[in-house]
């Protein structure tokens, strides 16, 4: 362990939570950023156009850098933009069908379900993307498409920016060398923390936050692989005898969904101590003071690429070193040597999600000899991570009145000055590509590795409005992560084989009434 640099922000807690309601983002990017200068203005295009967006965690920067190189190619376009800081309230006009002066939403809400509303945006995935040669849809990550469309694949939403989860960490408790990349090691690195008097873990169990359900998601899915996890979000399970997917209750009890509680509740259980039992209290930012604030002693907390930016404010007035922190990937779920047979033991696993880090292919390496199965299925796992604002999207409204000026400033969105400009903002998000990378140039030491995950992974999210909570174990449902196994309340904190047997008894009573009411509530059939 390094040297600590205690940084002393004794009044860093009481101001937290004044801005729990308000900490809106700032950005490191630079606003007088130098436009593209490769853009030939198109002045045949003149109006005005009024965007309203969701303002949170990653700040606007990145919307204000793409407006005003949209602007500098179509100088004759007026773009204002309007925040709102409340995502229901922007929920509501979208959804609503109500007049409004805005032509282009931007929300972070799932919306799709009122699609009738919307305005059929196929042409601007068909279209060319503004001086180039390559089309919207081929530059878009393709999964996020069927979140974007309805049954029969028509576009009605269009990717706006992601980020990414993973653990947040302070350099000065874990050296670079003993980033976990299994859970097993994590769970060491946790005993060893703990050891010398450093709290290895802070989450926030007091809000809606709930980030834990996403390293559990991420975790679960990792176990089974991302298709059975996703298709089990709409209750269907792979039968050997059909050769295909089958509705059937086992769908709310795999396995991965057990092992992924376990190693929740490992980390998290109160009866542990790698947490403070004040953490079921704290919001988000009380949460992240007690990562930032040096002086806590506290390592480690799962968040997102925004963390920073959200805290940028707090980080600029009380001079928080942001090179001091870093962020890794979230650790490959140990069991699932289970389903590895090649794969001895947890040590042979690290060593070959450290040859597959390395881009390596070889079945055989220093540590590992693995056959190709195993090897396909640690590197699926390995290639992917939870994106977060998975819900953010640009939408336009039947009721808007330039919707082809809206149309344009989508299909220029996606193009390379705009992309360039997005970037600029350095803000931790992201726009959602199939292939791209991003200039860290400059960036501080935080943001390269935020930037490093988003850009070189490939996007995992669960399914928009899938019928199988996201936590299937909790029960009951109202029951978070966060509670189960961080609250020191007894009545509220259940192991992983209480809520089992629980869930498993409300579900299947009767018959599986209860998943067959929920399949149907969902629009599900029983026969698909």
């Amino acid at each position: 362990m390094k040297k600590k640099r205690m940084l002393l922000l004794s009044a860093l807690p009481v101001l937290a939570f004044s801005f729990a309601s308000c900490s809106l983002g700032g950005s490191e990017g630079d606003s007088d950023f130098t436009v593209d200068e490769s853009i030939t203005p198109d002045e045949s295009v003149k109006g005005n156009l009024n965007i309203r967006y969701f303002k949170r965690g990653f700040g606007d920067q990145w919307l204000y850098n793409s407006i005003k190189t949209f602007e500098t190619k179509y100088p004759n376009v007026k773009v204002k933009a309007t925040p709102s800081t409340e995502a229901k309230v922007i929920y509501g006009e979208i959804v609503g069908g109500i007049e409004t002066k805005f032509d282009l939403y931007m929300t972070e809400s799932s919306i799709i379900d009122y699609r009738e509303n919307f305005v059929n945006i196929n042409d601007v995935y068909a279209s060319t993307v503004i001086d180039e040669e390559v089309s919207v849809r081929d530059k878009i990550d393709e999964s996020y498409f069927q979140s974007c469309s309805d049954e029969n694949g028509d576009f009605y939403t269009i990717p706006a920016y992601c980020g990414a989860f993973g653990f947040q960490y302070n350099r000065d408790f874990i050296e670079e060398e003993n980033i976990p990349v299994t859970t097993d090691e994590l769970l060491t690195l946790c005993k060893s923390l703990k050891s010398q008097s450093i709290t290895p873990l802070v989450y926030s169990g007091g809000d809606d936050s709930q980030y834990l359900n996403f390293l559990y998601s991420s975790l679960a899915a990792q176990y089974e692989g991302r298709t059975p996890y996703l298709k089990a979000q709409v209750g269907r399970v792979y039968s050997k005898e059909s050769a295909s997917y089958k509705t059937d209750v086992s769908s709310a009890f795999l396995k991965g969904h057990e092992e992924a509680s376990k190693v929740c509740e490992s980390l998290y259980g109160q009866p542990n101590g790698f947490t403070s039992s004040q953490c079921v209290g704290y919001n988000a930012n009380a949460a992240q003071v007690k990562l930032l604030d040096a002086s806590n002693m506290t390592a480690m907390m799962f968040n997102g690429t925004w963390m920073m930016n959200e805290m940028s404010t707090i980080i600029k007035s009380y001079e928080v070193d942001v090179n001091q922190f870093g962020m890794f990937k979230t650790p490959i779920i140990s069991s699932i040597i289970d389903k590895c047979p090649s794969i001895e033991n947890d040590a042979e696993l690290s060593a070959l999600i450290h040859a597959i880090d390395k881009k390596e292919t070889t079945l055989k390496g220093v540590g590992y000899e693995v056959s190709q199965e195993d090897f396909a299925r640690v590197k699926e796992a390995r290639d992917f991570v939870y994106v977060g604002s998975e819900d953010s999207r640009f939408v336009i409204t039947k009721k808007a009145r330039n919707q082809d000026l809206a149309k344009l400033f989508l299909k220029f969105y996606y193009s390379n000055p705009s992309i360039k400009a997005f970037n600029a903002a350095k803000a931790g998000c992201y726009i959602p590509l199939k292939a791209s990378s991003v200039d860290t140039t400059g960036m501080n030491a935080y943001l390269k590795d935020a930037y490093t995950i988003l850009a070189n992974n490939e996007k995992f999210f669960n399914l928009p409005g899938a019928f199988m909570a996201v936590t299937p174990y909790l029960y009951p449902e109202n029951l978070t992560i966060e509670k189960a196994f961080g609250s020191a309340n007894l009545v509220d904190r259940k192991t992983t084989a209480q809520q089992l047997k629980l869930k498993k008894e409300a579900w299947t009573n009767n018959n599986n009434a209860k998943f067959k009411d929920e399949m149907a509530r969902h629009g599900y059939s029983l026969d698909q």
